[in-house]
């Protein structure tokens, strides 16, 4: 059995008695050296003119037209001339003597392992979803369950991060504890995030079939939450900021035990949304929701 290693640029030269075992079976994805087969064994190349000139400045990324170990080195394992593996090449280790290299260490491993590889530890944070960026306000909230955002493909649920539901009391039914906006996180279709995971591994998928085809994956939705919970946008927030205060001693003519006081003040220092009516000195609250004011 001849065993052949083709690089993008050539052959390697491979030891005659060197043996390479080949791994087929699913194995431990935590393990880097052990990802989902095929995945060889590491064994070792002779530092031959071929090979140096194929490994060469191994050891600094930097030197332009050197081996880049941190990057994929495309490859194909023959054996007689058939395919054993059809993957990338990775460098293990450099036996040297006298500074120089004797030998190199590496392993191949289909493509499989290179797809685990290239998703490596990545957190959904990390995926490119700037397309669905968009902002957090009651109209979005409320739309995603009619139109829907980006054609369906994001819809709003109630996250229960005030436990306002019980066996025997749901809160949001009362009229003074409504559901607020925040009570809301986005929920993204699993399908959208799966194929951002192939994209920026440098995979594309050709067609619906399969799971991405099966509508119990396809209608199945990602919700966005973490402990952080969703912070409003600035811009919105400081949209609704009003100051203002009172040049006469204050009163609360309207005081009344069955509806709510009015506190009134007749000098605007400012009104970022133009929400203070200086005419009524009340404060007009320009989408329903909670509101906050420290007297």
């Amino acid at each position: 059995m001849a065993l052949t290693l083709q690089t993008t640029t050539g052959y390697l030269d491979l030891f005659s008695d060197e043996s390479i075992s080949v791994d087929y079976n699913l194995a431990d994805l935590r393990d880097p050296a052990a990802i989902f087969s095929p995945i060889s064994k590491s064994f070792s190349v002779p530092a031959t003119d071929v090979n140096n000139q194929f490994f060469k400045h191994y050891y600094d990324v930097s030197i332009s037209g050197g081996f880049n170990p941190y990057a994929k080195q495309d490859v194909t394992l023959f054996s007689d001339d058939l395919i054993m593996i059809s993957g990338y090449l990775q460098l293990l280790d450099v036996s040297l003597e006298n500074t120089m290299p004797k030998q190199y260490q590496v392993l191949v491993a289909g493509e499989n392992a290179r797809f685990a590889r290239n998703v490596g530890e990545k957190e959904l944070r990390e995926l490119d979803l700037e397309s669905y960026v968009h902002t957090f306000n009651y109209e979005n909230i409320v739309g995603s369950w009619n139109d829907g955002l980006f054609d369906g493909d994001i819809v709003y649920a109630p996250v229960d991060t005030r436990v306002f539901a019980s066996d025997t009391l749901f809160s949001p039914q009362q009229a003074f504890t409504p559901l607020r906006e925040t009570d809301f996180f986005p929920a993204i279709k699993a399908t959208i995030i799966f194929e951002q995971i192939f994209t920026e591994a440098g995979y594309t998928i050709e067609a619906a079939t399969g799971i991405f085809n099966n509508p119990k994956f396809t209608d199945m939705l990602l919700l966005g939450y973490n402990k952080e919970g969703l912070v409003p946008l600035e811009a919105s927030f400081n949209s609704r900021l009003a100051q203002v205060y009172s040049s006469a001693s204050l009163a609360i003519p309207e005081l009344t035990a069955t509806t709510p006081s009015i506190i009134r003040f007749n000098t605007e220092v400012y009104d970022n949304g133009n929400n203070y009516n200086t005419g009524t000195w009340r404060y007009e609250v320009p989408i329903i929701g909670e509101y906050k004011f420290n007297v």
